[in-house]
């Protein structure tokens, strides 16, 4: 008998309980199935069970290059508020420096 995929996803205990989980994705094209396991793995199987080609590295990349975007996103975000949070401390600052400057400026002192 000739070796073929595994399809089967449960795995149960004596009990009847699901002890383990084996997913996969069928994706017939053309008549011929495909199986990638797990979904989303990038390794797809023929219906013999041997790997047909694994796409794993790519797939991995992709999301790499996806959460260095997203990182980036997100540090472009902070230096945006950085910036505005140093402009509003300036501002302030610079109010109350004016204010002290037309103080003595009115022969009234700041000091105590």
């Amino acid at each position: 008998m000739a070796q073929e995929f595994d399809h089967k996803v449960h795995h149960y205990s004596k009990e009847g309980k699901i002890v383990s989980t084996n997913p996969y994705r069928l994706v017939i094209n053309q008549g011929g199935r495909e199986y990638e396991r797990p979904p989303g793995s990038g390794m797809w199987y023929n219906a013999d069970g041997s790997l047909k080609r694994d796409e794993s590295a790519e797939i991995k990349a992709r999301e790499a290059a996806k959460q260095a975007a997203e990182q980036a996103e997100a540090k472009a975000k902070a230096d945006v508020a950085a910036a505005a949070e140093r402009a509003r401390i300036k501002a302030e600052v610079k109010a109350e420096i004016e204010l002290e400057l037309k103080g003595k400026s009115n022969g009234i002192s700041s000091k105590a």
